[in-house]
């Protein structure tokens, strides 16, 4: 009769979710990948000045990913000036997110861009729409802090930069 009871208890019992698997950590600290930083810098700044509809201001924000080893588009959207970026996909392996200069002298990247590649270190890869002009910022997490670099227009990266 006990063993029937503690079958019952059993199954009576709440399920226990299995422990969540640690944090993927392993490569948080290498340098983002040569082919995923020429992707942003050419095309990037293609997106930047694109339109939306209408007179709607936005940064774009494309998703990057890989297909069979190749680096690929695998999201886009837009969001309001100012507004965070959203959290990736799983499978996003950097993010390339383009905006109009709209502060006076700004020429690199915002707290805030600094703060999403802390919290789910991934490349980041802004680019920056003025007058005339396009810069390209990398930002990654490297050496076990944020960092950021200046990329050309043909995606060679500067020295990085604290």
């Amino acid at each position: 009769m006990t063993m029937w009871v503690a079958a019952l208890l059993a199954l009576a019992a709440p399920e226990v979710p299995p422990p969540a698997p640690p944090p993927i950590d392993a490569a948080s600290d290498a340098l983002p990948a040569e082919d995923l930083r020429m992707m942003a810098a050419t095309i990037g700044p293609l997106t930047a000045t694109q339109p939306i509809g209408g007179d709607a201001k936005a940064d774009k924000i494309l998703l990057l990913g890989r297909q069979n080893g190749t680096p690929v588009v695998s999201g886009m959207m837009a969001v309001p000036p100012g507004d965070a970026t959203p959290a990736p996909v799983k499978g996003t392996l950097a993010i390339v997110r383009s905006r109009e200069r709209t502060k006076k002298g700004q020429a690199g990247p915002l707290p805030a861009d600094r703060d999403f590649v802390a919290a789910h270190r991934l490349p980041l890869y802004l680019i920056l729409v003025g007058k005339g002009s396009t810069q390209i910022w990398e930002l990654a997490w490297y050496e076990g802090r944020v960092r950021h670099r200046p990329v050309n227009n043909k995606g060679a990266a500067g020295p990085w930069l604290d």
